[in-house]
């Protein structure tokens, strides 16, 4: 897989993920410590598949929107999915660039024959764009589930603890990708002796106060490659986790 761009990488975890049924974090970790790619196409690979996984349902009622009635084979569905998140949630990306790529990796992939079918669903989207914004928007407030990705069972329950109001800002804060956090270890280093090593392993960090936390030994982590990669990490210098999401 050495050879692959970002987006088939993706689309490899996405398929693995989809049957297996491991989890995405697992899989995208040994994925990329695999993968000679650099920090920007990393951070993409990330965002590519975390995203795709938070927005499922939401880009599958796209797709059931242009193709009725018609089940699209894994891989292709995949792909759709990839390439819609990228025009509807991710802003950086321009959309003739989404369509292009999108259609290059169906053939690079061996569909071909159903490039044109992926070239006209995302085109279509695409003349249909502040359409299909609206329609997202009020899918928020008409199938709040539907529209924020989530079960419609977890819905249901949180409703009832909660009610409607407080439960969507719940929803989209539930949605939103969570920080990743380092906390010095003390017993072998100072939070400006391991500034100093991130810096020289090219690690993005913000320094976090805590009500629960004395000194400044909290960071969030912006940028890096595989935990399992970073010296620093393995030498035990600090300590990791990801801010939880709810899911109960």
């Amino acid at each position: 897989m050495s050879s692959q761009k970002p987006r088939e990488i993706a689309v490899a975890i996405l398929k693995r993920h989809a049957a297996q049924r491991e989890f995405i974090e697992e899989i995208l970790e040994n994925e990329l410590a695999e993968q000679p790619l650099g920090p920007a196409d990393r951070r993409l690979v990330q965002e590519l598949t975390f995203g795709v996984v938070r927005w499922q349902a939401t880009l599958d009622w796209l797709i059931a929107a242009k193709t009725p009635g018609r089940a699209q084979k894994p891989v292709l569905q995949i792909l759709l999915r990839l390439g819609l998140y990228q025009m509807f949630w991710l802003e950086r990306i321009p959309d003739h660039a989404v369509v292009n790529e999108s259609v290059e990796m169906a053939r690079r992939l061996g569909f071909g024959p159903q490039s044109g079918f992926v070239n006209a669903v995302l085109r279509g989207y695409l003349r249909e764009r502040e359409q299909t914004e609206r329609k997202l928007e009020e899918l928020k407030t008409a199938s709040p589930a539907l529209g924020y990705s989530h079960p419609q069972w977890l819905w249901e329950r949180w409703e009832k603890r909660w009610g409607a109001k407080q439960l969507r800002s719940l929803l989209e804060w539930n949605n939103t990708p969570p920080p990743t956090f380092a906390r010095a270890n003390l017993l072998k280093t100072t939070p400006e002796e391991l500034a100093a090593v991130w810096e020289r392993e090219q690690i993005r960090f913000v320094p976090h106060q805590f009500d629960w936390v004395q000194g400044d030994i909290v960071f969030e982590l912006r940028a890096h490659s595989p935990l399992n990669k970073i010296p620093s990490f393995q030498e035990g210098l600090f300590m990791c986790r990801t801010q939880a999401r709810c899911s109960l």
